[in-house]
């Protein structure tokens, strides 16, 4: 979170495939305005939605879980966001959020930065070339890994933002 270029108070962020929540609730430990998590799998959703349930009150980020599809997902018109997507779907799935993005992008000019992480091991499919691909997306700095422990695959994250 210390490297991210925006102030997280501005910003909603948007977990696309948040399974049970988690990066919901450390988007609310760093303040974000809002934090809005998209799930397909209902069995997540519900864990997703029954953890937000136990931690009412603890957090003064709103939080929600949306149960949907994320090619039907529309981002909010008005606010500058932060999309979190973490080894996500692929494909045309993939494609149909980002053009998503990008149209919200062109009906409502803000900042608007997405974070592509994924685990570097040759077994987790890189998608970085097809957020490239959308004209819409530019990369911020290198890609980077917090943290190494060596026996497992580290992190990577990739910062990109929407550009005109």
């Amino acid at each position: 979170m210390r490297r991210l270029p925006m102030r997280p108070k501005d910003f909603v962020f948007i977990d696309y495939g948040c399974g049970k929540g988690r990066a919901l609730f450390i988007a609310a430990e760093h303040s974000f305005k809002a934090a809005i998590g998209i799930e397909y799998a209902s069995d997540l959703a519900s864990i997703a939605k029954r953890n937000i349930e136990l931690t009412m009150g603890i957090f003064q980020t709103p939080i929600q879980c949306l149960e949907m599809d994320a090619m039907d997902y529309e981002p909010p018109i008005d606010d500058e966001c932060f999309f979190f997507l973490y080894s996500p779907f692929e494909g045309p799935v993939l494609e149909r959020a980002l053009d998503r993005i990008s149209l919200s992008y062109e009906r409502s000019p803000r900042e608007l930065i997405l974070c592509y992480a994924r685990q570097s091991s040759k077994k987790s499919p890189d998608h970085k070339n097809q957020i490239r691909k959308n004209m819409r997306f530019s990369q911020i700095g290198k890609t980077y890994s917090p943290i190494d422990i060596g026996a497992l695959p580290s992190i990577e994250f990739t910062l990109f933002k929407a550009i005109r």
